[in-house]
């Protein structure tokens, strides 16, 4: 595959099928990305790679947490507290289509919920990768960090494997 049409073909996926991913094709995807550039090469992330049982028990607190109401405590502020445009026009379209597409009304709180709760299941994907950035890390580690992220997911396209970054969990 080109790399044009890899960057192309990224998205993020919200339906997974029940298959298993073969280890190599993981170490393998982690293996590459791991040549994303950091700063004097410190690499300071650290990737927990969470699938079968060991998944589903981690899936079924953290979704429960979020549904119980547990205010969320969080390592970073991922979004903006007060939304400007084009952000907010932006923000709206994405989740009125993504919610259309779904056939999830506006009115149908229920349903919307169950949709995000999906967010702390991977949406069901076979596998979870939990990324870890070192809490003395500045914001010029948050760019290399971001380099890691993409590589990993467009690895995941080479190897004919789709992902969905989770801002839920931040």
């Amino acid at each position: 595959m080109q790399l044009r049409e890899t960057i192309t073909n990224r998205k993020s996926t919200r339906a997974f099928l029940d298959k298993p991913v073969e280890s190599e094709k993981i170490q393998s995807i982690l293996d590459l990305a791991r040549h994303a550039p950091s700063g004097v090469n410190t690499q300071p992330w650290q990737v927990a790679v969470v699938q079968g049982e060991t998944k589903k028990i981690l899936e079924e607190q953290l979704e429960q947490a979020f549904r119980s109401g547990t205010k969320a405590s969080l390592d970073y502020q991922y979004y903006p507290k007060k939304w400007e445009e084009p952000f907010k026009s932006r923000r709206k379209a994405c989740g009125l289509k993504m919610y259309s597409t779904l056939n999830i009304s506006r009115e149908d709180k229920e349903r919307q919920l169950d949709q995000w709760a999906a967010n702390y299941r991977a949406f069901d994907a076979p596998v979870a990768l939990f990324f870890f950035l070192n809490e003395l890390a500045e914001q010029g580690s948050y760019l290399d960090y971001g380099m890691f992220l993409q590589s990993v997911m467009l690895a995941a396209v080479d190897q004919g494997l789709a992902t969905c970054p989770q801002a839920a969990l931040a």
